[in-house]
């Protein structure tokens, strides 16, 4: 995965709407946005959808390092939550991560670099590896 350089046109991005459904995910949340926070793209909305949670998801957004796109709706599961996302997105291009997952530095520039250099594809997604947190201060665990 390339960095970008230091004269890196950010109006020549596209904009990235990354989604994230919640359900009773609170406690993931802000690992998540950290994750996509982290990739250095210069141009993303995050929107996240709260599919009818019963945990304090309302603090934890409130509590973001981060203004992010929020909206709750009834509990419909995890693809009327995307689709939500998607109705409401502005970008030009749509990323999904789920609130318990969380990406690698330069994702989201790794995969339009490869929509950029193939212009045939409309999707492109990454390969995921099982992890595991364990409790404490430990590392995580990969599993594979």
């Amino acid at each position: 995965m390339r960095t970008p350089p230091a004269a890196f046109a950010v109006r020549d991005q596209p904009l990235i709407s990354a989604i994230v459904p919640v359900y009773n995910g609170a406690g993931f949340l802000k690992d998540a946005v950290d994750a996509i926070l982290g990739q250095r793209y210069p141009r993303i909305e995050i929107i996240v959808v709260d599919d009818g949670s019963t945990d304090n998801i309302d603090e934890v957004v409130a509590s973001l390092p981060v203004e992010v796109r929020y909206f709750k709706q009834r509990n419909g599961g995890a693809a009327a939550a995307r689709n939500r996302g998607i109705k409401e997105a502005a970008g030009d291009l749509i990323a999904f991560l789920d609130v318990d997952d969380i990406w690698p530095e330069n994702n989201l520039i790794s995969l339009v670099d490869t929509l950029d250099g193939h212009p045939e594809i409309a999707v492109v997604h990454g390969h995921g590896q099982l992890m595991e947190q364990k409790t404490g201060d430990g590392p995580l665990g990969i599993h594979r």
